[in-house]
């Protein structure tokens, strides 16, 4: 004689549920923004090397670009947002986090018109965007 397993239709139920049940995502951590600068806004560093390199973008202009090591033992390379720069191997800089979207791996921009970076003189117009005073303007200043 076989024996005949009865199976009700709740256990059945609830089986289906665990079988299909969905695995939880793991959450991981979230990568901060200025975690090159190590939650600071600005950092200070020395300048290693000053170039020029191309972007992502086929047809834009040629990017000039530092590679800085900071105070806290990290090396950046920044962006510099200006016409002309007088930087050079050894020249003291300030760093900020902001992301230059042309450029690889690129996540730093120098600050302008402190330490060694100096202003643009002859600059009208647009000046908050790069750093110059309406009097270095006026006075057309070469820095």
């Amino acid at each position: 004689m076989k024996r005949i397993k009865v199976v009700y239709k709740e256990d059945l139920i609830n089986d289906n549920k665990s079988t299909y049940r969905r695995k939880e995502k793991k959450k991981g951590l979230k990568k901060s923004n200025t975690s090159v600068l190590n939650e600071a806004s600005f950092r200070s560093g020395i300048c290693i090397r000053a170039y020029v390199t191309t972007s992502k973008k086929l047809n834009s202009a040629l990017r000039k670009v530092v590679k800085a090591k900071l105070y806290n033992g990290t090396e950046v390379m920044a962006y510099i947002l200006r016409e002309g720069y007088n930087l050079q191997e050894h020249s003291a800089v300030i760093v900020r986090n902001v992301r230059v979207k042309d450029l690889p791996e690129d996540r730093c921009q120098l600050v302008g018109d402190l330490l060694d970076l100096k202003c643009i003189g002859s600059r009208k117009n647009t000046r908050s965007k790069y750093e110059t005073n309406l009097t270095t303007s006026s006075k057309n200043w070469e820095c």
